[in-house]
C-alpha cells in the first residue's frame, strides 16, 4: 500500500472541486472544457532544470523590495514613500508589470503551498490598495488589464479578502476612465498607435475569467467591449488571412481573448478562430525553437520569415512570448481535448522561457532571443524592468499548470519533466510520479501510486517529431495507437505500484525555416532545438539540398557529454572544433549559430 496521501493533496482536490463547481454555476451560457489542468494544485517538481528554474525564479522575485515596488504608486498618490523606486520601464511607477508580478506570485503560492510568496502577495495587495483608494486609477488600458489578471489570481489562488473588493473597484474605475475611442491594426498602418501600444484588445482574457469566477456580469459586460473583432474575423475561416505585419506579441496575445470570448459565450465561432490562429502561427509565423516575431512583427508568407534571419538580433520577444503560447495552447487543449497543442508548449519550454536567461540583478531582463544565420548571442535588454520581467514569472509559474490536464475519466499527461502529479474522482485517487532524464535519455517511467485499485485512464501526449513511440504496463507491451500529436491512450484498473514505461526515440533532424529558404534550416534533436559553437568557425559544411535526417547522423555524431554533437567532416574525421548544443545551454555573450544556410556553399 502507497504511503498515505498528503493533507495538502487532499485540500488540493477539495479546492479544485470547489473551482469546477463555482465556474459551473457562473458559465451556464457558456462552453465548457473538455479536459481541465490542476490549477497549480497537485503537482510537485522533482529535480531537473525546471525545478531549479522555478526555485531561482521565486527567491529572485521574493527578494525584491516590497517599498521599492510600490514607491511609485505612492508617491502618485500623495502617500509617504519610503524605498528607492525602480528604473528601466518602471522608473515613474510598475503599473506596467505590477499585475502580472502579482499572477506570478500568486500562481506561485498555490503550486508550492508557498507562504512566504502569499504573504508578500499581499503586502502588495494591501499598499496597492491604499495607493487605489487615495486616488483611483486605471492605469491606461495596459496596466490595468494586468492588474485585473494580478488581482483575480491573488482571489482564486490565495483566498486574499482583499482581492475581489479591489479587483471590482478598478473595473468599475476602468468602465469610467478607460477610452474607448480605438484605433484598429490595419495593412495601410499596421502601427497604429491604439493598435500596438494601448493594447485594448487583450482586455477580454481576463474580464472573462474574471466573470467564470464570479458570475458577476459587470465583468462580461465590459469584456464584451474589448473583443477585436476587426482582427480575429480574419481568421474566421482561414489560417493563411492576408499578410497583416502587426505587433506580433500583442496580436498573438489576443488570440487568449477570442478563446475565452468562446468560454464565456459558447460561441463556436470563436473557438474556430483560435485554432485557425494557431494554426497559423504554427505554419507561417514559428521559428524552431517556438518563438516568433522578428522585430515584433508578425510577417508574410513569401519567405519573409527566412529572410529575417539576415537581419534581427530581436528574433523572438522570449518572456512574452511564451506567455501567449502557453495560455493559447492550454486554452486549446482544454476546448478541444486535442493533444496537438501542447507541442508548441513543449518547444517554447526547452527552447523558449525554459532557454532564457535568468532575471538577474535589478531588473535585468532577457527579452529577445537571437537566431540569426550568422551568429547570435543571448544578452540582457539594455533597458530594466521591461514588460518580460513581468510575464518571466508567470511563464515560470506555469511549469505546474502545464505538465498535466484531467476529466472524470482520468488524466492526461502533457510534458515529461519530473514530477508527480494526483488525481482525485469521488474516492478514486491516484498518483503518478513520472522519473526521467529527458531529452537526455528517451526512457519515461511513471509509477502508480493508489490506496485502492481505480479504474481510469490516463493518456500520454505523443511529440509531433516522434517516429516511434512505444508504451509498456509492468514490463508488457500496451496495444494503444501511437500517432504524432495525439494522446497514446491505456485505460485498465490502475493498482498500487503499477509501472508504465514509454520510449520516445530521438533522432537529429532538420527544419527549414520556410518553404522560400529549403537551405536555411535548424538542427533538433527530440524536442530540442542545437545551435554550433561559433567561438571556432570550423563547423558543419553541406552542399545545398543535403540536410536530411539523414545526411545530419552522418555529419553530427555524439561527443562525450549528453547532447552534444561533434562535426564529422565526409572522410569521417571528427572535426573537434565543430560542436553543436542545446540552445538551453547557451551563455551569455557566448557566440552560436541556430539556423544555417547552405543555398550557396
Amino acid at each position: 500500500m502507497s504511503e498515505a496521501f498528503s493533507r495538502r493533496e487532499f485540500l488540493g482536490s477539495l479546492a479544485a472541486a470547489a473551482a469546477v463547481s463555482s465556474k459551473a454555476q457562473a458559465s451556464e451560457s457558456g462552453a465548457e472544457p473538455k479536459v481541465e489542468t490542476f490549477e497549480y494544485a497537485n503537482v510537485r517538481l522533482h529535480a531537473s532544470q525546471f525545478r531549479s528554474h522555478y526555485e531561482a525564479t521565486r527567491d529572485f522575485y521574493f527578494a525584491l523590495n516590497d517599498d521599492d515596488l510600490v514607491h511609485g504608486f505612492r508617491a502618485e498618490a500623495g502617500l509617504p514613500a519610503p524605498g528607492k523606486g525602480l528604473d528601466g520601464w518602471c522608473r515613474k511607477d510598475s503599473s506596467v508589470v505590477f499585475g502580472q508580478w502579482l499572477s506570478g506570485m500568486a500562481r506561485m503560492a498555490k503550486a508550492g503551498e508557498d507562504d512566504g510568496m502569499r504573504d508578500k502577495a499581499a503586502r502588495l495587495v494591501d499598499a496597492w490598495g491604499k495607493t487605489f483608494a487615495a486616488r483611483p486609477n486605471a492605469g491606461g488600458h495596459y496596466a490595468f488589464d494586468k492588474m485585473v489578471c494580478g488581482l483575480l489570481d491573488i482571489h482564486l489562488y490565495t483566498g486574499n479578502p482583499d482581492a475581489l473588493p479591489l479587483l471590482k473597484q478598478l473595473t468599475e474605475t476602468g468602465r469610467k476612465q478607460l477610452s474607448r475611442t480605438r484605433t484598429l491594426a490595419s495593412a495601410k498602418d499596421p502601427q497604429a498607435s491604439a493598435g500596438d501600444c494601448l493594447e485594448w484588445y487583450t482586455l477580454s482574457e481576463n474580464l472573462y475569467r474574471a466573470f467564470l469566477a464570479t458570475g458577476d456580469a459587470l465583468y462580461k459586460d465590459f469584456g464584451d467591449v474589448w473583443r477585436y473583432e476587426a482582427y480575429w474575423s480574419r481568421f474566421a475561416d482561414t489560417a493563411k488571412p492576408a499578410p497583416l505585419r502587426a505587433h506580433a506579441y500583442s496580436h498573438v496575445n489576443s488570440f487568449s481573448s477570442a478563446a475565452m470570448t468562446y468560454r464565456a459565450t459558447g460561441d463556436e465561432r470563436y473557438l474556430k478562430i483560435a485554432r485557425n490562429a494557431y494554426d497559423f502561427i504554427r505554419q507561417s509565423q514559428m521559428f524552431a525553437a517556438g518563438g516568433y516575431g522578428p522585430g515584433e512583427r508578425l510577417v508574410g508568407y513569401d519567405g519573409e520569415l527566412g529572410r529575417s534571419l539576415e537581419l534581427h538580433a530581436d528574433t523572438a520577444e522570449i518572456g512574452c512570448g511564451t506567455w501567449s503560447g502557453f495560455k493559447l495552447s492550454r486554452y486549446l487543449t482544454s476546448y478541444t481535448g486535442e493533444a496537438r497543442y501542447g507541442d508548441w508548449i513543449e518547444r517554447l519550454l526547452y527552447n523558449g522561457i525554459g532557454a532564457a536567461l535568468p532575471m538577474a540583478g535589478a531588473g535585468d531582463t532577457f527579452y529577445y532571443s537571437d537566431y540569426r544565420i550568422g551568429s547570435g548571442t543571448k544578452y540582457y535588454l539594455w533597458d530594466h524592468w521591461p514588460c518580460c520581467s513581468g510575464t518571466h514569472i508567470q511563464d515560470v509559474a506555469d511549469y505546474y499548470n502545464i505538465l498535466y490536464f484531467r476529466d472524470h475519466a482520468g488524466f492526461y499527461v502533457n510534458q515529461f519533466v519530473p514530477s508527480e502529479v494526483t488525481w482525485q474522482r469521488g474516492a478514486d485517487r491516484l498518483r503518478l510520479t513520472l522519473s526521467t532524464e529527458y531529452p537526455a535519455s528517451d526512457r519515461i517511467e511513471m509509477q502508480i501510486a493508489a490506496e485502492k485499485p481505480v479504474s481510469a485512464a490516463i493518456r500520454v501526449r505523443v511529440p509531433d517529431w516522434a517516429e516511434r513511440f512505444t508504451m509498456a504496463v509492468n514490463g508488457r507491451a500496451a496495444s494503444s495507437e501511437a500517432k504524432a500529436s495525439n494522446w497514446a491512450v491505456i485505460e485498465r484498473e490502475w493498482s498500487d505500484g503499477d509501472r508504465i514505461e514509454l520510449r520516445v526515440p530521438m533522432t537529429l533532424r532538420a527544419e527549414t525555416v520556410d518553404t522560400e529558404h529549403p537551405d536555411r534550416f535548424a538542427v533538433l534533436y527530440g524536442p530540442l532545438v542545437l545551435v554550433e559553437d561559433m567561438r571556432f568557425n570550423l563547423g558543419l559544411q553541406m552542399q545545398p539540398g543535403h540536410h536530411s535526417a539523414e545526411e545530419l547522423r552522418e555529419r553530427l555524431r555524439p561527443a562525450d557529454e549528453p547532447l552534444h554533437f561533434r562535426v564529422v567532416d565526409p572522410p569521417g574525421q571528427v572535426v573537434h572544433s565543430g560542436v553543436f548544443y542545446p540552445y538551453w545551454e547557451a551563455k551569455r555573450d557566448v557566440p552560436y549559430r541556430m539556423y544555417h544556410d547552405f543555398s550557396r556553399s
